[in-house]
């Protein structure tokens, strides 16, 4: 979840070089809105990929917790005795399975998920093998009958791999869950073995957009999981897969855009979050990629653009709305950043940064009692930064409250011992307040 963020800190002390932190000693650290960024631009795989990865679901927050936990053990324990009587039948051990990832035990949602799987493959195996004989024999009502089994089988089979990806997510094993959807492409391809000419009539044949689009979901997912496991040269050529089959895929092009980002490739990020934008010109959060895309070209004015109309097709976007206030504050308008700031933290109240920033524009207009409610707003959500303890310090200072300023500077030099215009702001607080230095940070 956290792989842009690096990117996010380099994009950041390029685009604000005008703003206060650099007259006032600022230095900023790395900005989470490409990760949000990343969660936006999932909209599309995370909707379509329970057909894929399946769904966990917790237990249900309309019921006390004990009732719950109470009523799941009870459904587990029949669950088992009905496995103990038929043990090969993989349902039973997927809903089982799902039962205890609900609960959050893991380790048994895992064991039978992989019984669900063994089941499924050695039924498969002996299915098809049936299958062929019963054809050879002409026997095509039985060989439909054997196909249709083997189908329900593949449902079980699909579900079991993609709850094990699911349960790995949530486990952060994300090499797992790579392993598991090429298995599932694996045993799904192997599992299927008819030939279109050897379907039974009575079964209907997959078309082949549904393949399609179930192999681009399934791609979808696996690029997900590499960017996931930080395999991103794997995860980007996954994109291109995806892309050469379906060069319509917006998510697709906006993906390999967002990965190319990440690798500092700001001209292919242009290139394919531009073909994004023209295939789904309504998606904000696509504009917003494009105008991190542009920014990152050192193109101000197409990011600026960019971030405007993210903020017009989604006025609550508070990624673009900070984005936005970069781009004015880096360009010394300082008036539009801090309502664009302002905007930010309206849409999303937890953001520290857009409240640092806010901060700032603020004590660079004389609002210092509103600055020291945003500096300490920041704080409350973020305790280490130390931008927002500088920036607070310095507010304190503007406000005469020089004993606090202090223990602000001095906290801000112990996060970032490279604020050095710290030590200058402790030194003329204490001769302010006619207090004796202490001759350090403690």
């Amino acid at each position: 979840m956290r792989l842009l963020m690096l990117l996010c800190g380099a994009l950041v002390l390029v685009s604000l070089p005008v703003i206060p932190f650099a007259t006032m000693g600022v230095h900023c650290p790395p900005l989470p809105s490409l990760t949000q960024l990343a969660e936006d631009a999932n909209r599309a795989v995370n909707n379509l990929v329970p057909v894929v990865m399946g769904t966990l679901a917790p237990p249900s927050s309309h019921s006390s917790a004990g009732q719950d936990l109470k009523s799941l053990d009870q459904a587990s324990d029949q669950l088992l005795d009905q496995i103990n009587k038929t043990p090969s039948d993989p349902s039973l051990h997927n809903r089982v399975a799902l039962i205890y990832a609900g609960m959050g035990d893991f380790t048994s949602a895992v064991n039978h998920f992989e019984k669900a799987v063994e089941s499924s493959r050695s039924q498969i195996l002996l299915l098809n093998a049936q299958e062929k004989e019963l054809r050879a024999k002409g026997d095509r009502a039985a060989a439909a009958s054997t196909v249709l089994e083997v189908s329900k089988l593949n449902v079980e089979l699909a579900a079991a791999h993609s709850s094990l990806a699911r349960v790995y997510g949530e486990l952060g094993q994300h090499e797992k869950v790579v392993a598991e959807l090429d298995s599932l492409n694996k045993d799904i391809a192997f599992g299927s073995g008819l030939s279109k000419k050897s379907v039974p009539v009575a079964v209907a044949p997959t078309t082949t957009d549904h393949r399609l689009n179930q192999k681009t979901l399934a791609s979808l997912a696996r690029a997900q999981a590499l960017m996931q496991a930080h395999r991103i040269p794997e995860a980007m050529q996954e994109y291109r897969n995806v892309i050469a089959a379906e060069p319509q895929s917006a998510i697709a092009h906006e993906k390999l855009g967002l990965a190319a980002l990440f690798v500092n490739n700001s001209y292919l990020a242009v290139q394919e979050l531009e073909v994004a934008t023209r295939l789904e010109p309504d998606h904000s959060s696509t504009h917003n990629a494009l105008g991190l895309a542009y920014q990152a070209e050192g193109d101000g004015s197409h990011a600026q653009a960019e971030f405007q109309t993210a903020l017009s097709l989604n006025p609550k976007d508070a990624e673009a709305a900070f984005n936005l206030g970069t781009i004015y504050a880096g360009t010394g308008r300082y008036g539009p950043a801090e309502e664009a700031f302002k905007k930010a933290v309206a849409a999303n109240p937890k953001a520290p940064m857009a409240h640092n920033h806010l901060g700032t524009l603020l004590s660079l207009s004389g609002n210092y009692k509103q600055a020291v409610q945003e500096f300490q707003t920041a704080l409350t959500l973020a305790p280490d930064l130390a931008s927002s303890h500088y920036g607070l310090g310095l507010a304190l200072y503007n406000l005469k409250d020089y004993s606090n300023s202090i223990r602000e500077f001095k906290r801000a030099l112990v996060l970032n011992p490279g604020l050095s215009d710290a030590h200058n702001k402790i030194e003329m607080a204490y001769r302010k307040s006619g207090l004796a230095s202490a001759g350090g940070v403690n």
